[in-house]
């Protein structure tokens, strides 16, 4: 999950970055941006799924970036930062179907839970997209858990006897104390089922270990999220399947676990820089 911050003040952009828990918020990669043109190079060169811009920005505002980025089909969850409190911006935001508006100075509390609200929303519509809900399929961000404890904040393993209790919840004794162990049993999970739906009670029955624990120690052993890691299976396997085959790409795509066809082409184009035809056009067998 990444995010855009854009402002022309670029003070704000770097008390953002300082201030804010981006790990915590689920967010992998902080961009930024000091005018339109700048946003809309990233916009188009990476994957942002949510976006914090003031609306006053130097070369254009803030809702006409909005209205680009609608035009462009982005899927981009938006919340607006200004210094005026003026009906028509608040009006035409919400015409924009922009998430949220804080007004400056900031209370940067709020803003970090808007951003967890931005987080959410867009891991749920990702998962409506593949079929299934954001809390039902493996993601990074923060959410509100089924199980009655809590994973920890930071990516080192609790040193305290009671917190490794919390950790655990119903886990054998041994999991815990043996995380390489845990990666290698959830990389292995993720090997065999990449090309289905895998759910984050999946993996928590596999190891009985609290979901948001298990991603942290899946992060630290990998140096990637376990979204990220099935994403670059699934993709892996279609660019073979390209490479090697004459199936028709929906086809590719069910065969390799995305049953929303639509979805898959965007995922591929964000992690390749083409659509899966232009791909197979680049490096398909020879045809006779």
């Amino acid at each position: 999950m990444n995010i855009l911050l854009v402002d022309s003040d670029e003070s704000v952009i770097r008390v953002l970055r300082e201030r804010l828990d981006w790990e915590l918020l689920g967010i992998g990669e902080v961009f930024s941006a000091t005018d339109i043109r700048q946003a809309k190079e990233i916009l188009q060169k990476e994957s942002i799924q949510v976006m914090v811009c003031d609306i006053e920005l130097s070369r254009g505002g803030g809702l006409d970036l909005l209205d680009w980025i609608r035009q462009e089909g982005f899927d981009v969850q938006t919340i607006f930062l200004t210094c005026y409190e003026q009906c028509e911006y608040a009006q035409r935001a919400i015409a924009l179907k922009s998430l949220n508006y804080f007004m400056k100075p900031l209370d940067y509390g709020k803003l970090e839970a808007g951003i967890s609200e931005a987080v959410q929303a867009a891991a749920d519509r990702e998962g409506r997209q593949c079929g299934g809900t954001g809390r039902e399929r493996v993601w990074e961000g923060p959410e509100e858990l089924s199980e009655p404890t809590r994973g920890p904040t930071e990516l080192s393993e609790p040193e305290s006897a009671g917190a490794k209790e919390r950790e655990r919840g119903a886990a054998p004794p041994e999991a815990a104390e043996k995380p390489h162990a845990v990666v290698g049993i959830i990389r292995d999970y993720l090997d065999a089922h990449y090309q289905s739906e895998v759910s984050r009670s999946d993996l928590t029955e596999l190891v009985y270990l609290n979901p948001d624990y298990i991603s942290r120690l899946f992060k630290k052993g990998t140096g990637t999220s376990i979204s990220s890691y099935l994403v670059g299976k699934r993709l892996d396997l279609a660019k073979g399947l390209l490479e090697s085959t004459d199936l028709p790409v929906n086809a590719i795509s069910h065969r390799v676990g995305y049953e929303n066809y639509s979805y898959f082409c965007r995922m591929f184009k964000e992690n390749t820089g083409c659509t899966p035809n232009e791909y197979r056009k680049k490096h398909g067998r020879t045809r006779g």
